[in-house]
Parts: structure tokens; C-alpha cells; sequence
């Protein structure tokens, strides 16, 4: 077991066991001189370490001081040794320094005067601050606090004074920045280079986010070991302001920083029930904590264990040289390449039904294809096997984008499948071309030479993280309800026909397919199906009751005198079946960026697109549809009325999906007795997917021989509110 695994268990395991924990990180060179440190703290508190400085061993990476058992309980403090000889094991000092910006609202990065003003060190210590700031900013919204904490040199005597320590500071920040923009310009050069042929895709999506990461220091502290004090200094503006000689105040900083983070977790964690529609009652209480309790909360093991599988993957992690860094973009560029090739392959393979025969013929393609590229490269083989593994685990995360089911990723095949399953109007079609094709892009993976178990494995880790089922269904569904209330029903039999309309449509089933397709790469919730029953039945009656409970004016019916006629029509622009990518492109390849875990404000001023680029840049469709930008189609309705009646209303309900609308125009004939209707519509630009319109007319008819004003009162309704529901949840099946 390597040294790297060792401490990854043994931190995964603590976080494990102590799930309601809060942490201070502090990290730093050398252990004896931090944990010197951590007890000139600890003394004020009463609070102390067992033992003596120098009995503690500094071949320990990580260790935690819990302080329970003296009675404090706002934080325990991990200790994590790095940054020495760490050319070495960039590898650990990355894992180290991630694992504390996620665990921590507070990070401690201790550093020896000497450290920060060698060249060498500041080099390192960029490198590592880059790749670990990219690695934790997919998992949490943004960096801790950072302190850096000074360890004060002798300096053969001299005193330094407090305005060289401030000039100290800011020299190692301006470097260690400097020191990441020389990084990135270097890839950045590198992936320019013949980027019209090399299958890069939107390439200032990763140039010009990436160059806002900066290392931000807004307090220090210098520690003097010789008198065990230290002095603290706070930024204002642009200047230092030093405060006077104290004892504790940085503990009480970091005290403070707990009971804050405490609170906020414990508001999180409080039910906080809101209105929905105007509307606040049983049932939206009944939604807001079923939503509540099933909160797809992502815990910190569960993030430890990203990060190790990310940092063992990544070439750029392991391999820091120049010469090493061209040839890792280099050799994802040739994956790239081999990529398009592999894909005209298939492209042939696959015009009929993917089964076991073609798939297996694929695969021995797609090894083929991956030897020819190792043979090549023999000269450098264990720098382009790293690729290779970088290459694979970046396909993993193409599965879990792809498929994901999050609202904040609405252009993947199942968030798209499960919105057209529930919002289109009658449209079995389009429900089941999406399921197939679904079921085609996984077969799709089956293809590839590296899908082995450990394969399947690693999209389990991924794509459990990216199903949100409850929090989709919710979305979705309160889009279904203010697309409903939007309209002007007009007569009050049209309104009772739409909610019972509505009442009866079944998702269960729909959802139910797509989330079996998912259940062999994702661990989900075993009350998975129970939940969605219960979810559903709660927004159907809450859609009913929001129905009932609209103000406004409606026109009472009279069946013996009017009729009420229901028509649909539907037209599509259609495209072929979508295959998404299977392998990433070079594009997401090259930081190591895909992994659509980032949050939305990671950075400020960090584009969403370039965390989320697996998504919306890298996931090609490589099967485009065969539409071109002007194509255009128009849809004509014609009713005419029962012999008796004439026309005194109609209503037209519209759902226009990934097109826009040119023209629309609807007319009775003079006597009342015909309506003619014509809606067409245009292809969005760029747009990939088919187009769909569906219309539903609703014809109001009056008899001849009575008038309009005779048989109809204009009112405010009051209905019969029985939702005929039962909000205690189902048993488990």
C-alpha cells in the first residue's frame, strides 16, 4: 500500500466516525516547530498536547488532536506535515492541503521566514496551491480563511521590524502568484498550438477562468519560538495594520470562525418552511421536508475519497517538469485524435441496434487503437500510461456528466429524458426515443477498452454524487404548475377539465424506467421508488389545490346549451439519435476540470462553464442532426362547428421546445361556425436537438337558438376543494 493510500484510509476512516466534527488545518514543513506552536495556543485555554514537541515523529503526514475529553469542543486540529522535499511526492502535498481546504472553514499554512523568501520553495508551493485550490473548488463554494503563520528566524540578532515582515508577506504573495500565471501561460501555450487541428473546443473557457485563481492573504501572524508570542497582522485596504503583542488572538479568531460555521450549519440543517404559489399549508409542509430530509447532502468522506481518486489519476499532478507538462498535452492530444477516430469506427458499427457481437467488435477496435498509441510512445511509456489513466478517469466523469441528474445540468440525457417524460403533453414518442436512447449511449461505454469493473466502480463514486431524483422532480414539476396558472382558462368546465387532466397523469412509471437504467452505476437510495411515489402524489394535489385556489374570474357552463371540444396537434423538426461523447475531449483534458461537482461561486468571477464545461463543451454529440438553421415548419388546425352551434371561444394551450416561434394566427369565419389556426416555428440556432410543438385547442361551442349572454354568469368560483389525497407517505414496497 503506498504512503499516499495509507493516509487517504486513515483520514476517510476519522471523517467517518466523527461526522459532526468542525476542524481547524493546519499545515505546514515541520511538525515539531507547528505543533510548538499549536500548544503556545492551546495553553491560554488550559488545553495541552501529551507529551513533548520533539517526541512526535515527523514521518507522520496527517494526525488529529481531538480535545473532547478536556472539555473543548468548538474544533479539533489536524496536523498535517508537507511542503518539505516536496518535488517528491507532489502527489501527497496535493491530497494534504485539498483534504484541509474541504474539511476546514479555516486553513493554517505554517511556513519557516527562510521558506518564504527561496525561489525554490515559492515554486513548489504555487504549484501546490494551484492544483489543490482547482482539486477542493469542485466540492466546496470557496476557499476557507486562509492565515499564513510565520516562523521567525534568529536572524544572527537583528530584530526585524514589523514593516519588513509586511514586506516579506507581500513579496511571497506577489510571487506565488506570479509563479501560477507563469504555470498556466505554459499550457496555455501549449494547447494553442495548432488548435485548429487538434481538436480542442472552446479553448478561452479554460484560459481565462483559470487566471483568476489567486493566493489570498488578508492576515498573518509572525511566531517568535524564542519568547512563545506572536504578533498578528490584519489587512486594510492595501496596507498591513499590525496589532500589538497579544496571546490569543488568533485562537480567539479561530473560535470565533467555529461558532459561526456552527450556526450555519445548524440553520442548514433547521426544516424552514416557505410558501409555495401563495400557498402555505399541510401539503406544502409535507413537500418542503420530505425535499428537506432527502437532501442530497455530499459528506466528507464522501469528498476525501473524490479527491484521492482524482489526485492518483492526474498526470499533471504527478509529472511538474516543463518538458513533461508539453508532453502530457501532447499525448491528450493524441488521444484526442484517436478519439475521432475510434468514433468513425462506431459511427459505421452503429447505424442498426448496438448488441453483444458489435459491442465486442468495438472494443478490440478501440484496444487496438489504444496499443498502436503505446507502442508509439514506448520511449515514454510511464508518462503516457499516466495520461492513459488521467484519460479514463476523465471518461468516468463524461458517464456521470452525461447522465447526471441534477438541475443545475439540464442539457444531460436524463434530466432531458425525465422534463420530457413529465412537462410535453402526450408525447409517447419522444418518452420512448429518449429511454432508447438513454440505453444506446450506456451500451456505448460498454465499447470502450478500459470498461472493466474498476471501471464501473469509479462511475459508481462519480455518478452517485450527480443523482438528485427528489430535487429534479420538484423543479420540474413547480415549472408544470406555473406553466399552468399562467393560463386564462376562461369557463370553469375548461378549468375542471385541466385539473383532471393533470390528476391523472402518471409519471411513476416513466421515472421508474429511467432510474432502473441508472441503478447498476450509482448507489441509490433504497427507498428511492417509495420517495418518488410520495412526491408526486404531494405535487399532484398541491397542483390541484394551486388550480382551485387562483384568483380568477371564470364563466360558469351550462351543458344543455354549450359544448366543450378538445383537440391536439403536434410537429416536430427532427433530428437523429444523439450520441454523446464517450471519451473527453481535449478540451476538459487538460485541467482536469470536468468534474461537474464545482459549485456555482467557487471563485469570484470564475465562469460556471469552465466547471461545468464536461456538460455543456466536452460531452460532443457525435451524431448531429441533420437540420439546417432556416428550418422551419408550420402546423394548421381546422374545426368546424356541430350543426346547432357556432364557436364562442377557443383556447390555445402552446409547448414549443428548443425552437422559437416565427408566426402564429388563429380566426373565426364571419358566421362563428369555422376557426382556422396557423403557428409556425424555427429551429433555435446551434440547436442540436429535435424541435417539438404541441398544441392543445379547447373549443367552446353555444348553441344557435340560445345567446351567450343568456346562459353564462361571470363570477368568482368557489369550488368543492376535495383533492381526494392521502398524505400520510406509502409503506415500503
Amino acid at each position: 500500500m503506498s504512503e499516499i493510500e495509507e493516509v487517504y484510509k486513515e483520514s476517510k476512516l476519522y471523517i467517518e466516525q466523527n461526522r459532526e466534527s468542525r476542524f481547524v488545518s493546519m499545515i505546514g514543513s515541520s511538525r515539531s516547530e507547528s505543533i510548538q506552536f499549536l500548544n503556545s495556543m492551546l495553553q491560554n485555554e488550559n488545553l495541552f498536547l501529551s507529551g513533548q514537541s520533539n517526541n512526535y515523529s515527523e514521518d507522520i503526514n496527517w494526525q488529529i488532536f481531538s480535545f473532547r475529553e478536556m472539555g473543548f469542543e468548538d474544533f479539533e486540529v489536524i496536523l498535517m506535515k508537507s511542503f518539505d522535499e516536496i518535488s517528491s511526492n507532489s502527489q501527497m502535498s496535493v491530497f494534504l492541503l485539498s483534504c484541509a481546504f474541504c474539511l476546514s472553514n479555516t486553513v493554517i499554512i505554517q511556513v519557516m521566514q527562510n521558506e518564504i523568501q527561496d525561489n525554490f520553495f515559492i515554486e513548489n508551493f504555487s504549484f501546490f496551491f494551484l492544483q489543490s485550490a482547482l482539486m477542493s473548488l469542485k466540492h466546496i463554494k470557496k476557499l476557507p480563511k486562509i492565515i499564513l503563520v510565520i516562523f521567525a528566524s534568529n536572524n544572527n540578532g537583528k530584530k526585524i521590524t514589523a514593516k519588513k515582515y509586511a514586506s516579506i508577506v507581500d513579496n511571497f504573495y506577489e510571487k506565488v502568484n506570479s509563479s501560477i500565471s507563469s504555470y498556466v501561460k505554459l499550457i496555455d501555450d501549449e494547447i494553442g498550438k495548432n488548435q485548429n487541428s487538434n481538436g480542442f473546443v472552446n479553448l478561452n473557457k479554460i484560459r481565462d477562468p483559470i487566471k483568476n485563481i489567486r493566493f489570498p492573504v488578508s492576515y498573518f501572524c509572525v511566531y517568535n519560538k524564542e519568547n512563545d508570542e506572536y504578533i498578528d497582522f490584519n489587512r486594510k485596504n492595501s496596507s498591513w495594520e499590525e496589532n500589538c503583542k497579544i496571546s490569543k488572538g488568533l485562537w480567539d479568531k479561530l473560535k470565533k470562525r467555529s461558532y459561526n460555521e456552527e450556526q450555519k450549519m445548524i440553520k442548514k440543517m433547521n426544516f424552514n418552511h416557505i410558501e409555495m404559489f401563495d400557498m402555505m399549508n399541510e401539503l406544502t409542509f409535507k413537500i418542503q421536508q420530505l425535499l428537506h430530509d432527502r437532501k442530497k447532502n455530499i459528506s466528507r468522506s464522501n469528498i476525501i475519497e473524490n479527491i484521492y481518486k482524482e489526485i492518483i489519476h492526474s498526470s499533471l499532478v504527478k509529472y511538474r517538469k516543463n518538458n513533461e507538462i508539453v508532453k502530457i498535452i501532447n499525448f491528450f492530444k493524441e488521444l484526442a485524435k484517436s478519439s475521432k477516430e475510434f468514433e468513425c469506427f462506431f459511427l459505421k458499427k452503429t447505424k442498426v441496434k448496438i448488441n453483444e457481437p458489435i459491442i465486442s467488435e468495438l472494443k478490440e477496435e478501440h484496444k487496438r487503437i489504444v496499443h498502436s498509441l503505446l507502442e508509439k510512445n514506448m520511449r515514454d511509456n510511464d508518462l503516457f500510461f499516466s495520461v492513459y489513466e488521467n484519460f479514463i478517469y476523465l471518461s468516468a466523469v463524461e458517464f456521470s456528466n452525461n447522465f447526471s441528474l441534477k438541475p443545475s445540468l439540464k442539457n444531460s440525457l436524463c434530466y432531458e429524458f425525465l422534463r420530457n417524460a413529465m412537462f410535453l403533453e402526450d408525447d409517447p414518442e419522444t418518452i420512448e426515443k429518449g429511454l432508447i436512447n438513454i440505453e444506446m449511449n450506456i451500451h456505448l461505454y460498454k465499447c470502450l477498452a478500459f470498461y472493466n469493473l474498476e471501471f464501473k466502480e469509479l462511475l459508481k463514486l462519480l455518478l452517485t454524487n450527480m443523482v438528485d431524483i427528489n430535487k429534479c422532480i420538484s423543479v420540474i414539476y413547480k415549472e408544470i404548475i406555473e406553466f399552468t396558472i399562467n393560463y386564462d382558462y376562461k369557463y370553469s368546465d375548461v378549468l375542471e377539465q385541466q385539473i383532471h387532466h393533470y390528476s391523472q397523469k402518471n409519471y411513476n412509471i416513466h421515472i421508474l424506467n429511467l432510474m432502473s437504467k441508472l441503478a447498476n452505476y450509482a448507489n441509490l437510495n433504497e427507498d428511492y421508488d417509495c420517495d418518488i411515489e410520495v412526491l408526486l402524489k404531494f405535487f399532484r394535489a398541491l397542483h390541484t389545490s394551486v388550480l382551485y385556489e387562483k384568483d380568477r374570474k371564470l364563466v360558469l357552463c351550462s351543458n344543455r346549451h354549450m359544448k366543450i371540444h378538445i383537440d391536439h396537434k403536434k410537429e416536430r423538426l427532427k433530428s437523429k439519435t444523439l450520441y454523446r461523447a464517450l471519451t473527453p475531449t481535449a478540451s476538459g483534458l487538460t485541467f482536469g476540470l470536468i468534474n461537474t461537482l464545482a459549485p456555482v461561486n467557487a471563485i469570484p468571477g470564475l465562469s460556471l462553464s469552465l466547471l461545468f464545461i464536461g456538460a455543456i463543451t466536452t460531452s460532443a454529440l457525435i451524431v448531429y442532426p441533420l437540420l439546417k438553421k432556416n428550418d422551419r415548419k408550420t402546423i394548421k388546425y381546422e374545426y368546424i362547428a356541430e350543426p346547432n352551434y357556432y364557436i364562442e371561444d377557443v383556447i390555445v394551450i402552446i409547448q414549443l421546445e428548443n425552437a422559437v416561434k416565427v408566426e402564429e394566427h388563429g380566426e373565426k369565419s364571419d358566421d362563428n361556425r369555422k376557426y382556422n389556426y396557423t403557428y409556425t416555428f424555427l429551429l433555435k440556432k446551434n440547436q442540436c436537438r429535435s424541435a417539438r410543438l404541441n398544441l392543445k385547442f379547447i373549443v367552446v361551442c353555444v348553441l344557435n337558438n340560445a345567446s351567450a349572454s343568456q346562459i353564462k354568469t361571470e363570477k368568482q368560483i368557489e369550488f368543492q376543494k376535495d383533492y381526494n389525497i392521502n398524505l400520510n407517505s406509502p409503506s415500503k414496497k
